[in-house]
């Protein structure tokens, strides 16, 4: 009894387990497909970085320096850094440099407060906004599969955490000492801002199909219509209704009393038959 009641269950294990490899296999391509379109996503972003035009942070700048007459190459002299009020610098004096010449050094250059808002020096066109919108959606869609497919095998998978890694490579890929410095935060913000703008040109697309459709309404409805007279059509082109011949009567000058002032049609039409 024991071995049929084993058989029968393998049996019908079987079939169950044939169709969660299926799953998990069809599950394994859609992850594979996404993580693709993600990279490659990827890459047209990386490819539409400004790397020469974003603004950098000045952090140090070439000032000349002569050499004093009592100055030997190899000498160590202290100079006044012009850019910051009381610092002293030690530099050495290149070799060949003579009495009386210049030389070049490397200085510090303080930055600039500009105030617990600081503004946004980096600018961005409507294309990377839209690819660095697409990257975020293809990185997501990916990590979704991935949850799923975990999900399938009974396994736990933090996919919420996962997605907060889109820009931790991306951040990598941008120039350093900038002005405006680019890290996983300025990345969610410009995001937003993409996001944004994306939704307000949707929103604004929509009314104007709107109001498109309705003026085409409003044309078809005017063309199948009857084209209705101009008053001045409508006057000319109405037939008028022949009036009826006009009566002369004269008035009676004598034979009637008009106390009440009141006029009477007989007086009239006697007058007239005499």
């Amino acid at each position: 009894p024991n071995s049929k009641s084993t058989t029968s269950t393998k049996a019908k294990s079987a079939p169950t387990t044939a169709k969660k490899k299926a799953e998990i296999k069809k599950l394994l391509k859609t992850e594979a497909d996404r993580k693709s379109v993600m990279e490659k996503t990827y890459r047209i972003l990386v490819g539409m970085i400004p790397q020469e035009d974003l603004p950098r942070r000045k952090t140090k700048e070439k000032v000349a320096l002569t050499c004093p007459a009592e100055r030997k190459p190899g000498d160590t002299i202290l100079f006044e850094n012009p850019h910051v009020k009381g610092q002293r610098l030690k530099v050495k004096i290149p070799k060949k440099t003579k009495p009386g010449d210049t030389f070049r050094v490397t200085v510090p250059v303080p930055q600039e407060d500009e105030g617990d808002s600081p503004p946004d020096h980096n600018k961005w066109t409507r294309d990377f906004y839209e690819v660095l919108s697409e990257y975020a959606y293809h990185f997501d869609a990916w990590i979704d599969s991935v949850s799923e497919r975990h999900m399938s095998q009974g396994e736990e998978y933090p996919g919420h955490f996962e997605k907060r890694k889109k820009f931790d490579k991306l951040t990598g890929e941008f120039p350093k000492e900038l002005k405006t410095p680019i890290d996983k935060s300025y990345l969610q913000k410009i995001l937003r801002r993409a996001r944004q703008n994306k939704h307000k040109r949707d929103k604004t697309a929509q009314r104007l199909k709107q109001e498109e459709e309705e003026q085409q309404k409003a044309r078809a409805i005017k063309k199948e219509a009857p084209d209705k007279p101009t008053s001045s059509t409508a006057s000319a082109g109405k037939t008028q209704p022949e009036s009826s011949p006009k009566r002369v009567v004269k008035l009676p000058e004598s034979g009637a009393s008009f106390e009440e002032r009141a006029w009477q049609l007989e007086p009239f039409l006697a007058r007239e038959t005499e």
